[in-house]
């Protein structure tokens, strides 16, 4: 179901995910995601996730570059912000390894385990990282 959505979002640009996966055993590691799209203003939102196996090896660092990298190049966007909770220090630190700049902590959100709850908001433009569109 997953994979069906992934294809269908894709292909009617509403977001644009990317599987991460180890190219010698071809385990599924985690994905990263462009989604929240706002083609008026070319902004979209990146997320990442990796598995408990794959955490602190750069992985989603990784990945999320690609994305970013993609977003940019490929896509033409102009803006893409990483939302991350303030108590999720391993996903600040990748979004602070790709560049992204961080514009502050915005009250309520997101929605996590049932509650607002605060979330550092970083930004990059493509000019954070060099890319040409």
């Amino acid at each position: 179901m997953w994979v069906r959505d992934c294809i269908d979002s894709w292909q009617q640009r509403r977001c644009f995910r990317y599987l991460i996966y180890d190219t010698q055993s071809g385990d599924i590691l985690g994905a990263a995601g462009l989604e929240k799209i706002a083609w008026t203003h070319g902004i979209a939102e990146l997320g990442y996730w990796v598995a408990v196996d794959a955490i602190n090896q750069g992985v989603a660092t990784a990945a999320a570059a690609l994305a970013v990298q993609q977003g940019f190049a490929v896509h033409g966007l102009n803006r893409i912000e990483i939302n991350v909770l303030c108590d999720n220090g391993p996903s600040m630190q990748v979004a602070e390894k790709i560049g992204a700049v961080l514009e502050g902590c915005f009250r309520n959100k997101l929605f996590h385990e049932g509650q607002s709850r605060a979330a550092n908001c970083y930004s990059l433009i493509p000019s954070d990282c060099s890319i040409r569109r």
